[in-house]
């Protein structure tokens, strides 16, 4: 008796150890398998650009994440399958082994890391909020109302735990969400900046609509694929590595964003721009306040498009943005105090003496008060450009614009107007610095961005820029200006 049922319990044993190892094996041989069939299945979005999106002429889904796949593809040694899913569906899939690895721009977020592994993250960004150019700047005032999102993305669960009185409307994808807003049906919706930025840029009507500064949440991206695929996991990671010092990962990145206008400036920064003569620079800089016709392409100022501004918004806009000219422009029939206060009184209606006060408050912070009844001609080049830079910061504007402010100076005189704008860089003052003095890009800029053709080739803070270039063209412009004489 006691034989028999011994017998039988080991036997239930034996079967129950049979019955566990093949799923231990799945997990642990999925990278074999994928070398075994030759083809990597990548779930994949097709309707979110830049991330993933059909070309209509191939018919084939490109985009950020496409192009990540195939390099990792290319890495493992095998063909890439792309396979269309949406925010709900993603991780059903995975599940399901229809496919190995999501790329279909998923957060990580710690609700998910419960149900799969995700790689290092390869993509970091920010979420944001769409609305009609007319309505509210305040994110409050949508606290109570119908808003748009992306079925099972972290827009959904973002919004109903800081709005738990809106509306929220989640849909399958986001030109679906975008369609909503448009007919009505949602004062808002919410996804990544980028995407949006993507969206308006793409769209025939888009001088419509804005995005709110607010950032709602910030979403690191990784890959997703299953529990207990370790030997994947630690794959997908080298490979990811791989792609960043070897700067393939960049190259990608310019290909969708940064020469694509997606280029990120911050409020409070500063961000100095350089490149060789002739690289679309002033071009660039002129366009954010529209001193340039647009040919193509859009640029957004605190969430709004400006190419098709006219009228009384262009002239807002322009009220926000201080501009620095190479050439001082200074009235020459006018002394340094009517110089900076002339706007006051003319455009913003102010009371000659209180502007006269104020615009001597702004010499003062450049250093030049003690010229206040002299002429422009009666000043070294040095002091014309601090007077420029006097009367746009008595304009109060949001955003200053310096093209290159000191390609008309003397040498002893780069250094006076340097400092004035290095001190401007603490009161959080939005800049963007055209200039080639490039000590001055290493000290004061929170980011560098390197034109060549009209087109971004690379931009990341100081550090990074000037120690670890990774664009060849960029190399060589830094030892040319670096090292002159090698």
């Amino acid at each position: 008796m006691f034989t028999k049922l011994f017998s039988k319990m080991l036997y239930q044993i034996i079967l129950l150890s049979f019955s566990l190892i093949p799923f231990q094996m799945v997990f642990a041989d999925k990278l074999n398998d994928i070398r075994t069939s030759g083809v990597l299945k990548v779930a994949i979005f097709d309707s979110n650009p830049p991330f993933g999106k059909i070309d209509f002429k191939s018919h084939q889904i490109i985009g950020y994440d496409a192009d990540i796949a195939q390099a990792i593809a290319n890495m493992m040694g095998v063909k890439l399958k792309l396979i269309s899913t949406n925010p709900s569906n993603r991780i059903p899939l995975l599940q399901s082994g229809k496919v190995d690895l999501i790329i279909a721009d998923i957060t990580i977020t710690p609700e998910r890391q419960k149900v799969i592994n995700f790689s290092i993250p390869y993509f970091i960004t920010k979420q944001k909020i769409l609305v009609h150019i007319s309505s509210s700047d305040i994110l409050q005032d949508y606290s109570s109302e119908h808003i748009g999102v992306v079925k099972g993305t972290t827009g959904q669960q973002t919004l109903s735990r800081i709005f738990p009185q809106a509306k929220i409307i989640a849909y399958n994808d986001v030109p679906m969400a975008f369609s909503a807003l448009r007919n009505g049906n949602v004062k808002a919706i919410t996804q990544d900046s980028t995407i949006l930025e993507g969206l308006i840029a793409g769209a025939p009507d888009k001088d419509k609509y804005k995005i709110l500064p607010h950032v709602i949440s910030e979403e690191i991206i990784g890959i997703g694929m299953k529990k207990g695929e370790n030997l994947l996991l630690s794959e997908i990671n080298k490979n990811l590595m791989q792609l960043e010092s070897s700067g393939m990962k960049t190259n990608i990145y310019n290909k969708w964003f940064k020469q694509s206008n997606f280029l990120n400036i911050f409020s409070g920064k500063v961000i100095v721009i350089c490149g060789p003569s002739g690289s679309g620079k002033s071009t660039l800089v002129r366009l954010i306040n529209r001193l340039e016709k647009f040919d193509s392409g859009e640029i957004f100022v605190y969430g709004k498009p400006i190419s098709n501004l006219k009228g009384n918004n262009l002239r807002k806009l322009r009220m926000n943005i201080g501009f620095v000219f190479q050439k001082f422009n200074l009235y020459s029939n006018l002394n340094v105090l009517n110089n900076v206060a002339l706007s006051l009184i003319q455009i913003q209606n102010w009371k000659k003496e209180k502007a006269y006060q104020y615009a001597i408050e702004k010499l003062k912070e450049v250093g030049i008060s003690n010229k206040t009844h002299s002429y422009p001609h009666e000043l070294s080049g040095g002091q014309q450009q601090r007077v420029a830079i006097a009367r746009v910061l008595a304009s109060n504007a949001k955003i200053i614009i310096f093209d290159e402010p000191t390609s008309a100076l003397d040498p002893e005189m780069i250094s006076e107007v340097m400092i004035v704008i290095k001190n401007l860089s603490y009161h959080k003052i939005t800049m963007i610095v055209v200039t080639h003095e490039i000590q001055f890009a290493r000290k004061i800029a929170d980011q560098v961005v390197f034109l060549s053709s009209g087109k971004i080739l690379e931009q990341s803070d100081p550090e990074n820029f000037f120690s670890n270039p990774k664009h060849p063209r960029v190399k060589k412009f830094l030892k040319k200006i670096l090292f002159p004489l090698k």
